[in-house]
């Protein structure tokens, strides 16, 4: 499968990279959206094209767009028309509107559409999605999750668009994609409405490399109630400017005890494990991601080396449910509305 990556930061640091492990992969090119910021970053041999413009020239099967949101729906769409399978980072697009042009372009041209949210992939939420299914905790009765993050505490950080609501920055779109993502796809049920909301710029300005401060309009935190098809509640909170890197935990509660999942950083494998904790008897561990015999280093480029492998399953006609494609994109992108909608007018917001 020959590939090509639109993105100098995470294209870079995260696409690039698990390619580039991949022998399956007939890794081509890079570009960027006309920043020439990637070229700087390529490890020697990689190939830099100008122009992300040039890469369907290139007979590509897949291009990877990880480039800032608010970019996202103008490059897929050209490249649906170039007829390209596409894989696009999320949160897909900067609203709802760009997740729904992009999925019908998708489906108009025939082509694969899919969405990075590889955490799918991380071994340790395999486990407790397969735990789950399986019945181990019975009936649920609630789900809690937060993922709390120090990365962007220091207040002298640099402004980037990811502190620009009209760029797509914020925990909501970073983050808390993900979280909904993984609720949906561990239960098999649709968030149906968003009890609550609430978001929270902690740092009202940030500074540029010459010092001049910069308004933050996107959000550095967020807190909602999730309600999951079956009336389960899923409070969720979200920060990356917490006071501690704590990292990230989902607890499902059930008839029959605790689903816990933990992965804490520098979110390495052997950083991650699920637990059950029975109603009664002693706390068991069902995965220690020591274990796991991947890579050491960063667990999303092994994930993402597995999405990769989906796709390619995916493009020679096999099966891989749990492929993310535009159509979950979509679904989600309609969670993160809601919970936008329910934050403005401090209401319940069906989805």
């Amino acid at each position: 499968m020959r590939l090509g990556i639109i993105g100098s930061g995470f294209g870079v640091q995260g696409h690039l990279a698990a390619a580039l492990r991949m022998p399956s992969l007939d890794f081509v090119a890079v570009a960027d959206s006309g920043s020439g910021r990637a070229r700087k970053k390529l490890p020697e041999l990689v190939q830099y094209v100008e122009s992300w413009e040039q890469l369907p020239g290139l007979n590509l099967d897949l291009i990877s767009v990880a480039t800032p949101p608010v970019e996202q729906r103008s490059i897929v769409l050209a490249l649906m028309q170039r007829s390209v399978n596409v894989l696009c980072e999320k949160p897909f697009g900067s609203g709802f509107d760009d997740a729904r042009s992009m999925e019908q372009a998708a489906a108009f041209a025939n082509k694969l559409g899919v969405v990075a949210f590889q955490y799918r992939y991380e071994k340790g939420l395999q486990e407790l999605r397969d735990s789950y299914q399986n019945g181990k905790i019975g009936g649920v009765r609630s789900i809690s999750c937060s993922w709390l993050t120090n990365g962007r505490r220091d207040p002298s950080s640099l402004w980037s668009w990811r502190n620009d609501k009209d760029q797509g920055g914020g925990v909501i779109g970073a983050f808390l994609s993900h979280i909904v993502d993984l609720l949906q796809w561990i239960t098999g049920q649709n968030v149906s409405s968003v009890e609550f909301a609430n978001t929270e710029i902690l740092y009202p300005n940030r500074p540029l490399f010459d010092g001049t401060l910069v308004p933050v309009t996107a959000e550095d935190r967020v807190e909602t109630r999730l309600i999951l098809g079956a009336g389960i509640p899923a409070d969720c909170e979200v920060s990356n400017c917490h006071t501690h890197s704590i990292g990230m935990q989902l607890i499902i509660r059930g008839e029959k005890g605790n689903l816990v999942y933990t992965h804490s950083p520098p979110f390495c494998p052997e950083d991650q494990f699920v637990h059950f904790q029975p109603k009664d008897g002693e706390e068991q561990t069902l995965f220690d991601g020591a274990n796991d015999g991947r890579p050491p280093g960063d667990t999303r480029i092994a994930s993402l080396q597995e999405l990769y492998g989906d796709i390619r399953t995916r493009t020679v006609g096999g099966e891989a449910p749990d492929l993310p494609t535009f159509k979950t994109g979509l679904v989600v992108r309609a969670v993160l509305a809601a919970i936008a909608e329910a934050a403005v007018q401090e209401r319940n917001v069906s989805v």
